[in-house]
């Protein structure tokens, strides 16, 4: 995934970019797009942001988000989460390049709710 952020103007709207694309990421959804932000739109920033991904990626990511949404209905969290997350991984039959930094995304990810 790649992600360019340019943005130039005043904070609150820098914060209410960096806001949404948290919620892009954190939903999976909408992952990929391309924004122009004009100074004459009265947002208080301009500026480009633009997100790309591969399909698989992105069905990864979804399937990766799926799991973290199932851990917090079952009320996973911590060293259990770690542990419940990686034999999810496992049934995956994900290669270890893929599945390492996956894990480690979504523990950090769980650490931060």
């Amino acid at each position: 995934m790649k992600l360019t952020l340019s943005v130039e103007g005043q904070p609150a709207a820098i914060v209410g970019i960096l806001s949404r694309l948290h919620d892009h990421l954190h939903s999976g959804q909408d992952i990929q797009f391309s924004a122009t932000l004009h100074p004459e739109r009265g947002l208080g920033i301009e500026g480009i942001v633009e997100c790309k991904a591969s399909q698989e990626e992105l069905g990864l990511w979804k399937e990766a988000l799926d799991l973290l949404h199932q851990a917090q209905r079952l009320q996973v969290r911590g060293k259990d989460f770690d542990t419940w997350l990686l034999a999810q991984l496992e049934t995956m039959n994900l290669d270890e390049a893929t599945r390492v930094p996956l894990f480690a995304q979504l523990s950090a990810m769980e650490r931060s709710l």
